[in-house]
């Protein structure tokens, strides 16, 4: 019987208690009372036991191979989930690519020695990701919530979204990027400003700590998404602006 049934069966009121005490003298009552009151503890056990949260999961690319992100034989056990903690990191000699190109998921956080392209869909990060091989943002949505280390960083489409500070420590390129969200992006290796430029919104801070070139055209555009707080593009001390434009919006 589950624990609610048992509870709503057996009274634990004063009333039920004496009235199968007043029995005790005879023998067949007094099994029926021991019955009772073991059932009402069964019962309370079965109730009062605390849940047992969820806990994150470790998920590992399998292959030593490219491959699709939406690929479930891709993955060991299986498809990320939100609360995953996900691994790629094949260890050969070749660096591959795993490519996230549609679809909307959320996972815990990121760890790659591998270049991740993301080329469609929505791909969020709750927590940190670090990936010390290439990150491509080639169309889609990437949003990165939490504390973000990158090697380097090719954005020539799509938009890098979140709440989170994303740091490249290596080169970036920019070419018809877009950023957005209550967060900073901080570029601190060499930058290069394709054509196509930058578009800020919510907020954004892009900061320059490494020299920044730009092409021969670009475009910085404010409040990209209309969603209003503009954004920062900042160029720190130190670092050097090489402006190589012949038109500039």
């Amino acid at each position: 019987m589950r624990g609610k049934t048992m509870a709503q069966h057996f009274s634990v009121d004063g009333s039920s208690i004496t009235a199968s005490a007043a029995a005790i003298g005879r023998a067949a009552p007094r099994v029926s009372l021991i019955r009772s009151v073991s059932a009402i503890a069964v019962s309370a056990t079965l109730v009062m036991a605390p849940m047992t949260p969820l806990s994150a999961a470790v998920v590992l690319w399998a292959p030593n191979a490219d491959g699709f992100w939406d690929v479930a034989a891709n993955w060991n056990p299986g498809l990320p989930g939100a609360t995953d903690d996900v691994t790629i990191s094949v260890g050969g000699a070749a660096v591959r690519t795993t490519t996230f190109r549609s679809g909307t998921v959320t996972i815990n956080s990121l760890a790659s020695d591998e270049d991740l392209a993301v080329t469609g869909g929505t791909l969020t990060i709750s927590n940190a990701y670090t990936n010390t091989q290439a990150t491509r943002l080639q169309g889609g949505t990437l949003t990165l919530n939490g504390a973000s280390s990158l090697a380097s960083l090719s954005h020539t489409n799509g938009t890098l979204s979140g709440t989170g500070v994303v740091t490249v420590s290596g080169a970036a390129t920019l070419t018809s990027a877009a950023h957005r969200g209550s967060g900073q992006t901080i570029l601190q290796g060499a930058t290069t400003l394709g054509t196509g430029g930058i578009s800020l919104d919510e907020g954004r801070v892009v900061e320059f700590r490494g020299g920044v070139t730009t092409g021969t055209s670009f475009a910085f555009n404010l409040e990209a998404f209309n969603g209003g707080g503009g954004g920062i593009l900042r160029n720190a001390a130190g670092s050097t602006f090489v402006d190589s434009t012949t038109s500039a919006n």
